[in-house]
């Protein structure tokens, strides 16, 4: 478990430094940053125990706060690798249970040291109304870490599919740009609250742990291995494929028909660009360029990029990617 618990914490920190010492820094890094040390915390309770036990009753009631946390730094995480010119964080709502964990862990805390170590390192219940409160707190924030976990996961996958709903709509070459880690990721990090929290609260009822601490621990190791290997990724520049003078499309999708709400098309006007397209691809040739973006190729037809998707969405019924991958 210690071995397992210092190898974990040397991987965050390998991933770390990694991260901070690239000539590039992304946007995402800071956050990146930010999920790997909540799963350090995590990792490391087992070194704590071993090399600090006086500490441990301290250590522990900072997981809970850090087990809200994780699910849903990893979601603005990934919200800003789908959006390389996203900037700012989630907002306070998202930080509402983080808030409550936090509050129980000041709880634990307060407590007398007997008090404390008599509930968190020999697992009896002392007398009085706060330990009874904090212990009842506790185990429905680890319920509600197992349920917001599943939230933001889903939320992921989610959005997800409307991003390469959106890549297709703009790109003609999406697999760079796909993010296809992403699902093993939510999947992992899933499986791993589901883990925790049901080793968690078989502890909390007095039966013995469903789960041992080291496939917790390999599970976490996993997942730290999986971020840190797939931060160098490239990302989509989706806002810069509009002119200057027109709002940049937004990398999360939503129907095709809600798109083009302030930029609705005739139908003549759509039938005028798809024969543009069409001359463009057969006279031009240029689906034989790799790079073809929806922005170079509204840039040949003296179209905007917003009216070419339009009509390629709602007359052709194709997506950008699509369209050229026919023509390829």
């Amino acid at each position: 478990m210690v071995a397992l618990s210092a190898f974990s914490i040397g991987l965050v920190l390998h991933g770390i430094v990694a991260q901070l010492s690239g000539k590039n820094l992304k946007r995402s890094v800071p956050r990146l940053c930010v999920v790997l040390s909540l799963l350090a915390m995590l990792c490391g309770l087992p070194l704590a125990l071993e090399l600090a036990p006086s500490l441990y009753a301290f250590y522990l009631p900072a997981m809970l706060p850090v087990l809200l946390l994780v699910p849903v730094a990893l979601y603005d995480y990934v919200g800003t690798r789908m959006r390389a010119d996203r900037a700012s964080f989630l907002g306070v709502k998202h930080a509402s249970l983080p808030i409550l964990g936090g509050m129980v862990m000041l709880g634990f805390w307060w407590l007398p040291t007997e008090a404390r170590n008599q509930m968190l390192v020999r697992g009896d219940l002392p007398g009085g109304a706060l330990p009874a409160l904090l212990a009842i707190a506790a185990f429905g924030l680890v319920l509600l870490a197992a349920l917001g976990s599943a939230f933001y996961m889903f939320g992921i996958l989610r959005d997800l599919s409307r991003f390469r709903r959106t890549l297709k709509n703009h790109l003609s070459n999406t697999r760079q740009f796909e993010l296809r880690w992403v699902e093993a990721l939510a999947l992992g990090i899933f499986a791993l609250w589901a883990i925790v929290a049901a080793a968690l609260i078989s502890d909390n009822i007095g039966l013995e742990m469903i789960f041992p601490g080291e496939v917790i621990l390999i599970a976490t190791a996993g997942i730290i291995l999986l971020l840190s290997a797939n931060a160098d990724t490239p990302q989509p520049k989706l806002a810069a494929m509009k002119p200057s003078g027109e709002s940049a499309v937004p990398p999360l999708a939503s129907e095709p028909g809600e798109k083009y709400l302030k930029t609705a098309l005739s139908q003549s006007d759509k039938e005028r660009i798809a024969s543009k397209l069409t001359t463009a691809m057969s006279e031009k040739c240029l689906y034989r360029d790799p790079t073809l973006s929806l922005s170079k190729l509204s840039d040949h037809i003296h179209a905007a990029p917003n009216s070419v998707s339009q009509a390629l969405n709602e007359l052709l019924e194709i997506t950008f990617f699509d369209f050229v991958a026919k023509w390829r």
